[in-house]
């Protein structure tokens, strides 16, 4: 018997001609991680998601409606801040879902206003900071189509409360 990476062949079999060399003066790149130069060429580019809104307009609707619906709380300003950057995340992630649905953009937008009440006014008040985060961070680790958010928007489409085109 030949000892393991010997063979009759005439050359030896060596493990880094399989996996590469463990050193880091390898100038190539490792087998699990693709050079930092180029992207991954089997992996097609992520397409740019471009918004229905721009992010100033966006802000103030989204700050006019939340003064709205917080009348008579006393809001601290970094709350009212915080509030206001996780609904634009939020509702960026439900404008993106509802167009993968294949929701026309034009419906999508003149009923933004609604949409928004379903989302971040279910009960016709401002829910708590703690919720809208809970809410932003299942949908980044979970999937936006799971999110109570974007359920309540079916279910409001379901019920005819919201009517949104397809195309």
């Amino acid at each position: 018997m030949m000892p393991s990476g010997s063979g009759e062949g005439g050359r030896s079999f060596r493990w880094t001609d399989l996996f590469g060399s463990f050193s880091s003066c390898n100038s190539e790149a490792s087998f699990n991680q693709p050079a930092r130069d180029y992207a991954n060429p089997g992996e097609p580019d992520a397409p740019l998601y471009h918004p229905l809104q721009e992010d100033g307009q966006r802000r103030q609707e989204l700050s006019d409606r939340l003064g709205i619906n917080s009348i008579g709380s006393d809001m601290p300003d970094e709350v009212r801040e915080s509030i206001l950057k996780t609904h634009n995340s939020i509702e960026l992630k439900i404008e993106k879902a509802l167009r993968s649905d294949r929701f026309s953009e034009d419906s999508l937008m003149e009923k933004r206003h609604q949409i928004r009440g379903v989302l971040f006014y279910p009960n016709g008040k401002a829910l708590s900071l703690r919720t809208y985060n809970q809410h932003l961070h299942y949908m980044e680790n979970f999937g936006t189509h799971r999110s109570v958010p974007y359920k309540r928007v079916i279910k409001a489409l379901y019920n005819q409360d919201l009517e949104l085109e397809k195309i």
